[in-house]
């Protein structure tokens, strides 16, 4: 529905500074955009990730199987999060070091001298410069015939993507937030009963004014699921044969079973043995006979 943001505003009649029915469009059009961006860096860096072979000698237990898995998934994790934040951070960066001129006069007012020369003047929101800052911002509000009505938590920002970067969802919570929204919508858009409140009560990690910065930063995933089988890592393996291992503490009857084999060899032992040690006791006891001859 925001995708044509364009055409369903109500004109502000008779108002000089542009409001957000002139930057909605390319507000929401942004963030539709960055949400795009999002899947198909996820999806990219998933079909990296699924790429790799994970090979293994032979077939290992559950556990190392995800002490192994684990790791190499939260790093993937992370690195498809910096992947798109890195990104953007070097947009911003080429967008202020160069004081692009956004396609909105949004950054600075144009300014024409008596000599016909075109002068750039930095918008000043509140004491900051979009010269020096490009954090700077200022609530973002309707106009209608020089009467402001400002939006809670959304910001107009040197550039639309610093203005959607500092903005929060919360508007998009509150009742009268969208309320006021509906107000400056055409009557005769098709969408204007459609818009309501997200539900505050929907379970969520994030809370309800967290800043779309922080959404895009997390590529506006809810919740990561484990995309890992050990099931399917065994199937592939296809394994010929197992062995197994059973611990388990020793019954009685399996301790008896023990002594008494125990035992039956002891007396198998000692009656081969006992006999000969015996002869050759006695042996060493008996007294030693010879000859003496005595010479006169």
């Amino acid at each position: 529905m925001w995708r044509k943001a364009g055409i369903m505003w109500i004109n502000g009649a008779r108002c000089v500074r542009p409001d957000f029915s002139k930057s909605a469009r390319l507000y929401f059009r942004h963030l539709s955009e960055y949400c795009r961006i999002s899947n198909e860096t996820i999806w990219d860096e998933l079909t990296q990730f699924y790429d790799m072979e994970y090979i293994t000698y032979g077939v290992i237990h559950v556990k190392q199987f995800k002490s192994e898995i684990e790791p190499s998934v939260n790093n993937l994790k992370i690195r498809i999060q910096k992947s798109l934040t890195i990104k953007l951070n070097i947009i911003r960066s080429i967008i202020f070091d160069n004081q692009l001129k956004p396609l909105q006069r949004r950054v600075s007012d144009v300014v024409f001298n008596p000599n016909i020369i075109v002068e750039y003047l930095p918008k000043d929101y509140e004491g900051c410069s979009c010269r020096t800052d490009s954090t700077c911002q200022r609530t973002m509000y309707f106009c209608q015939n020089d009467t402001f009505t400002y939006i809670r938590n959304i910001s107009m920002g040197c550039y639309i993507l610093e203005s959607l970067f500092l903005s929060s969802i919360s508007c998009f919570y509150d009742q009268n937030c969208t309320d006021i929204i509906k107000r400056h919508l055409d009557k005769n858009y098709p969408y204007n009963p459609e818009l309501q409140p997200l539900n505050i009560f929907e379970e969520s990690q994030y809370e309800n004014n967290v800043t779309i910065e922080t959404l895009i930063g997390n590529l506006f995933i809810e919740e990561w699921n484990d995309f890992y089988d050990y099931d399917k890592y065994y199937k592939s393996c296809q394994p010929l044969s197992c062995s197994y291992e059973i611990e388990e503490r020793p019954s009685f009857l399996y301790i008896l079973t023990r002594l008494i084999s125990i035992y039956s060899g002891l007396t198998i032992i000692l009656k081969i043995l006992l006999p000969n040690i015996v002869r050759l006791f006695r042996r060493k006891k008996q007294p030693s006979t010879g000859m003496y001859e005595f010479y006169s």
